[in-house]
């Protein structure tokens, strides 16, 4: 905000699915939160994708099913509104406008969307009413950040980015936090994210989550980078490790991930992340 404060958002689910509770926090420079709003959806599985904040220190934030939320200074919610077709009153829906960013400009904020639904929006920010909507993907090519890695090597990000092209497919990222790309792989799937990265004993290890297969949900992956040059060769996989729950046995159940990479002195390597019971 104005005065250097951090604004994050997110979404908690509760025992009553489909309604999602929604929060954001402000938090000052040392780090204490100086305000916490909560909102629900009680219409959806959605999720808050992402947050702007004006010069008046307004806050928007958008969620997945065309909802944008605004509070003004006071923190008071001046709207919340669910978008829906001109043509057809039809509400857009969570396969509508998924994740995605949001940017404001003037009084525009402009909503990008990516999977396999794409779509472009424009919101008058005073109302929050549509101004345009369109299904096409306006050519936007989206970096959704998954977590940071600091190194001997440099400070990077990693993520995913889906292009224009890919539509419903990720590519693994790493980038410096100038985003200049580093690493990059393809997966066929959204359910493809880079966690973290570290350099260890000469070469640089990331780690993730990635379908690596059409029949089974998201695997947690490990992979050793061999080489990298600046001539736009994306490095060369020296080896990988994949951990796969013992019950990953369809699309979408059962996935495991991994958030974070180190090493020692020894050459051993260390991974930590998750897998869901059993």
């Amino acid at each position: 905000d104005s005065l250097g404060n951090i604004v994050v958002a997110g979404t908690s689910v509760n025992n009553t699915w489909p309604d999602n509770k929604h929060f954001w926090h402000k938090i000052g420079k040392n780090g204490d939160i100086l305000v916490t709003r909560t909102f629900s959806d009680s219409n959806s599985a959605s999720d808050v994708t992402e947050i702007a904040i004006d010069s008046s220190d307004n806050i928007y934030a958008a969620l997945g099913n065309a909802r944008f939320v605004k509070w003004d200074s006071s923190y008071n919610i001046v709207y919340s509104k669910q978008n829906t077709w001109s043509n057809s009153n039809q509400n857009y829906g969570d396969s509508g406008v998924g994740g995605g960013s949001l940017t404001l400009s003037g009084n525009t904020l402009t909503y990008y969307s990516i999977g396999s639904n794409r779509r472009a929006m424009q919101v008058d920010a005073s109302t929050g009413e549509t101004t345009s909507a369109t299904t096409a993907s306006a050519g936007n090519t989206l970096f959704g950040v998954g977590g940071f890695g600091k190194t001997s090597q440099g400070n990077f990000l990693c993520g995913y980015v889906q292009g224009p092209s890919t539509n419903n497919a990720n590519y693994w990222m790493v980038a410096t936090t100038s985003l200049t790309q580093q690493f990059c792989f393809y997966s066929v799937s959204t359910e493809s994210i880079c966690r973290g990265i570290d350099y260890i004993n000469g070469n640089y290890y990331i780690v993730g989550l990635r379908q690596t297969d059409n029949s089974f949900a998201g695997d947690a992956l490990i992979y050793k980078i061999g080489s990298y040059s600046n001539s736009g060769n994306q490095g060369i996989l020296s080896w990988s490790k994949r951990i796969r729950n013992a019950q990953n046995t369809s699309n979408g159940s059962y996935q495991s991930q991994f958030y974070d990479v180190a090493g020692d002195s020894e050459g051993n390597i260390y991974t930590v992340g998750h897998s869901r019971n059993p």
